[in-house]
C-alpha cells in the first residue's frame, strides 16, 4: 500500500491510498466517512487493478476547511485530484453521498476519463418530491436527519446511523470505530454537507451516464423496491446487487468483493 496527500488547491489536501497495479478503480467514501472503511475491498480488488481511495475535504486526514464543503466544490476537488495522479479510463465507485462528488464531477467535466460507474447504495436525489421518486425520504426525515448532527447533549449521530448501515447486531468496538472515524469531521461541517446535499438532484445525471457508460448500482434491502422501481423506469437493464445494510461492502465484504469484480471483469 503506498499513501500520498494531493492539493487540490488553496491548501486543500487530500489524503489517499492506492494498492496494485492495472486500469483504476477509484473509491469515495460517503458522508464524514474515510478510505478505512474500505479496508476489506481495496487490497482484495488490486489483484488485477490499480485501486485507490481518498478522503474528500473535511473527512479522515483530508484537510479541515470551513469553505468548499459543499459538492460544486467536491465535484471540483475530484477533478483536480484525477489529473494530479493522472488517472484515465477510471472505474469511479462512489458509496453514500460519495456518489454526489461523482455525479457533481461528470456534471462539470463530463466522462471522457471514465470506464464505468459503480454506485454503492445511493439515491439521485436526497428529498422525496415526486410519488416514485427514489430518495433519502420526505422533507422531514430529512431534517430529522440534520437536526439529530447539530442536537446538543446526545450521541454522536453516528451512533444510531452506524445500527441503520449495518443490519446485524454491533458491537461495541464496532460501534466506537465507526464514530471515531466519523468524528474526524467537525458536527457543523458535517451539518453543510448534508444541508448542500438536500438541494441535490441528480436524476437527469445518472440517466445521461447509464446512456454513455456502464453502471452498476449496489443496493442495500430495505429500499431496494422504490430503487428498482426507478431504475427499471428510467435506466432499464443497468445491472444492480440487492445486499443488506447500506456499509455491505464491509459486512459483506467477500460477496461484495466477488460481484464488483465480476463488473469490473465485464468490462474488458
Amino acid at each position: 500500500m503506498l499513501s500520498g496527500r494531493v492539493d487540490v488547491g488553496k491548501g486543500v489536501e487530500l489524503y489517499y491510498e492506492e494498492y496494485g497495479k492495472g486500469k483504476p478503480i477509484l473509491f469515495i467514501p460517503g458522508l464524514t466517512c474515510t478510505t478505512e472503511f474500505f479496508e476489506k475491498n481495496l487490497e482484495v480488488l488490486a489483484t488485477d487493478n490499480h485501486v485507490i481511495c481518498y478522503d474528500p475535504r473535511s473527512q479522515g486526514r483530508s484537510s479541515i476547511t470551513e469553505s468548499g464543503n459543499n459538492f460544486l466544490q467536491r465535484g471540483h476537488d475530484l477533478a483536480a485530484f484525477i489529473q494530479a495522479l493522472q488517472l484515465e479510463d477510471i472505474v469511479i465507485a462512489g458509496w453514500s453521498l460519495g456518489s454526489y462528488d461523482a455525479w457533481s464531477y461528470f456534471q462539470l467535466y463530463g466522462l471522457n476519463k471514465v470506464r464505468a460507474y459503480v454506485n454503492i447504495d445511493m439515491a439521485p436525489k436526497t428529498i422525496q418530491m415526486n410519488e416514485g421518486d427514489w430518495s433519502e425520504g420526505p422533507l422531514e426525515v430529512v431534517h430529522g436527519m440534520y437536526a439529530s448532527i447539530l442536537a446538543e447533549n446526545q450521541a454522536h449521530f453516528f451512533d444510531s446511523y452506524a445500527h441503520y448501515m449495518i443490519i446485524r447486531d454491533v458491537s461495541e468496538d464496532e460501534l466506537n470505530w465507526i464514530v471515531e472515524q466519523s468524528r474526524k469531521t467537525p458536527l457543523a461541517i458535517a451539518a453543510q454537507i448534508v444541508a448542500d446535499a438536500t438541494f441535490c438532484d441528480f436524476s437527469d445525471t445518472i440517466i445521461e451516464l447509464t446512456k454513455q457508460k456502464p453502471v452498476m448500482h449496489f443496493i442495500k434491502q430495505d429500499w431496494s423496491e422504490a430503487a428498482e422501481n426507478w431504475l427499471d423506469k428510467n435506466t432499464p437493464g443497468a445491472p444492480r446487487e440487492i445486499m443488506g445494510g447500506h456499509m455491505m461492502f464491509w459486512e459483506e465484504a467477500d460477496s461484495f468483493n466477488d460481484k464488483f469484480h465480476t463488473f469490473v471483469k465485464s468490462l474488458n
